[in-house]
């Protein structure tokens, strides 16, 4: 007998206790129970439910053959205790039963070891949403069944997150069971040590996703390697659509590319890697696809392997993200060419490995292997017009130079100079190793916001030359650097024809903090802010004026602090208004030298009186 719920859309079971299955079947002779229109089912906090609908033919949440979903789109469950989804035999080939699930989520089912088997995989050609979270279980997403399938597709699928799942390292082992061990070899940081050793990784050629596009990989923790490219060799077409990666959390994650897979992330947007203590390359030199079996020395492979010639491109890459990788020494050490015609945002928080941010020349990998690693990009970096409008360094202390000075000079200015000058936004903080910003020689013309804090042994911020070239700069702050002895320096800078530094667009200042600071500026050009509307100064009590030919103009500075930070506008505020009001530039040269003597009057006062106390 067949019975049909023509109307139900929408089914949702959530917080039934007690509940073991949703509809219970009151006449075995119920050999087909349809349900033409359902397209959306939850079933959510029902720890005893076991299946849709119990049978004595299988103990599936969808056992039986006598159930039918044409239709269904939706599928949420969560807080679960199933042991399987489907049953492999449980379906007829004829059955249209799943063909149209869109959208699969699983949130804490914890004896769930897969979601699907090869078997189903094959209905699902109009998935297009993975999301597996909190299930301790997890092995797997999909089960080999049927080893005479070859390759399963998943031609719609778009989002793919896998969260909080520890026992899972692969989305479908090989039959070999061991599988995820790919005999090939991968160069990183300690290369003797790993030159022989193989990697684990999340996908194969066993599952193909041409329309894959977001990626979002956490609390994988037997997981070392999530891309290989020659594992994925069958699959031309897999991931070439990718926009969006997303790594967390992953603690024995080693790389998450092999080099061979840059000729698929065309698309690629935004790359965010966080949390993963083991990383130690974003990109990983291959060596398996050049005919190489063994690897007794990384300088020999490099040389056979590579052309200095060949260029690694990101054509869409905006936004990158690579923060808390405490081993993480370079995004890439191979002797391809880096490219990044469009990358915006760049953030790198707590990379304590990472000694400088961008290599200025291809490194030569003749001489000792120490040098071979010692920027995030070792090798040549390109960039385009829009790299990079924002940079944020934080928690790097190891880190050296963003750029280091070159060594002969050149006619023709350097990819790594140009990226400089299309930079919007720059922030550095705790980099206690980092010695100067940048060279000499370069212009930060496109410069809106620049803040510098705990930068221990950096002496001065900037030279002259640099500084003439901020026009656009908006915000400055420099603070908790303790050896600053100067914000803008002529050491090393040839005397210019222009006589003064103008920051023309410039209206906050902040100075805080900076126990050896001296002056602003002590060179020989004049400056002018003309249009500076708040300078704050604190805690620099070395200071013993702003500019050394004084300011030429301030024409609509508003806000003057100096001093203290418990007396700034106590003291100062009122001063200074009175002093802006009646002339057309506030003196800050005298104002500094004002506090400088206050200060010193009131230590020797306090010494004194220190003194006296003691002697009673």
């Amino acid at each position: 007998m067949a019975v049909r719920f023509e109307t139900l859309k929408s089914v949702r079971v959530r917080d039934c206790g007690t509940m073991e299955e949703i509809m219970s079947r009151s006449n075995e002779s119920m050999d087909n129970i349809s349900f033409p229109h359902l397209h959306s089912l939850t079933i959510s906090d029902n720890p005893n439910m076991v299946s849709f609908s119990k049978t004595s033919e299988g103990s599936s949440l969808f056992g039986g053959r006598f159930l039918c979903f044409p239709k269904l789109r939706v599928v949420e469950l969560q807080g679960c205790n199933f042991e399987k989804i489907w049953d492999d035999d449980q379906l007829l080939p004829s059955s249209t039963s799943f063909c149209c699930l869109s959208d699969l989520e699983l949130v804490g089912c914890p004896f769930l070891k897969y979601v699907f088997s090869s078997a189903m995989a094959v209905r699902f050609k109009q998935l297009q949403s993975i999301n597996v979270r909190n299930c301790g279980g997890m092995e797997e997403i999909m089960s080999r069944s049927n080893e005479s399938v070859d390759n399963i597709s998943f031609p719609q699928l778009e989002h793919l997150i896998i969260s909080d799942n520890p026992n899972m390292v692969s989305f479908s082992k090989t039959s070999e069971g061991s599988s995820l061990f790919d005999e090939r070899t991968f160069i990183s940081e300690s290369f003797e040590e790993k030159a022989n050793t193989t990697m684990p990784s999340l996908f194969n050629e066993n599952v193909a996703f041409p329309s894959l596009k977001t990626v979002y990989v956490k609390g994988l923790d037997g997981l070392k390697m999530i891309w290989q490219y020659g594992r994925l060799s069958n699959n031309a077409e897999s991931f070439c659509q990718l926009k969006d990666v997303k790594v967390k959390k992953c603690k024995n994650l080693m790389g998450i590319f092999s080099s061979g897979m840059h000729t698929r992330l065309g698309n690629l947007k935004w790359l965010k890697i966080s949390k993963c203590e083991m990383v130690e390359e974003i990109f990983e030199m291959e060596t398996s696809n050049c005919g190489i079996e063994e690897v007794a020395g990384k300088q020999e492979v490099l040389e056979t392997v590579v052309s200095p010639d060949d260029e690694f491109v990101f054509p869409q890459l905006f936004k990158m993200e690579l923060k808390s990788l405490p081993n993480l020494v370079s995004f890439y050490a191979g002797r391809h060419t880096l490219s990044f015609p469009l990358l915006g945002d760049l953030e790198v928080i707590e990379c304590l490995k990472v000694k400088a941010f961008s290599g200025s020349e291809l490194l030569s990998y003749q001489g000792r292997h120490e040098s071979l690693f010692s920027t995030i990009f070792s090798t040549k970096v390109t960039f385009g017009r829009a790299w990079p409008c924002n940079i944020k360094l934080r928690k790097l202390p190891n880190l050296m130079h963003l750029m280091e000075e070159e060594e002969e000079e050149s006619s023709q200015q350097q990819p790594q100079t140009l990226a400089f000058s299309y930079m919007i936004d720059l922030e550095v903080v705790e980099c206690g190793r980092l010695e100067n910003l940048v060279p000499s020689s370069i212009s930060f013309q496109n410069l809106n916001s620049l803040m510098l804090t705990d930068c221990d042994e950096m002496l001065h911020l900037l030279s002259s030359q640099t500084a003439k070239s901020m026009t656009q700069l908006r915000w400055l702050e420099i603070r908790s650097c303790e050896r600053m002895e100067e914000i803008i320096s002529d050491a090393g800078v040839d005397h210019l024809k222009d006589s003064e530094i103008v920051f023309t667009l410039l209206d906050h200042l902040v100075l805080g903090d900076l126990p050896r600071l001296t002056s602003f500026y002590s060179g020989n050009y004049t400056m002018r802010f003309p249009n500076l509307k708040s300078l704050n100064v604190y805690r620099c009590l070395e200071m013993q004026n702003f500019s050394k030919h004084g300011i030429t103009s301030t024409p609509i500075l508003k806000n003057v602090f100096i001093g203290e930070e418990s007396d700034l506008e106590s003291e100062l505020e009122s001063e200074t208004e009175t002093e802006s009001s009646s002339n057309w530039m506030v003196d800050i040269n005298s104002i500094i030298a004002k506090h400088r003597t206050s200060h010193h009057h009131r230590s020797a006062l306090q010494e004194l009186s220190t003194e006296k106390g003691y002697g009673k």
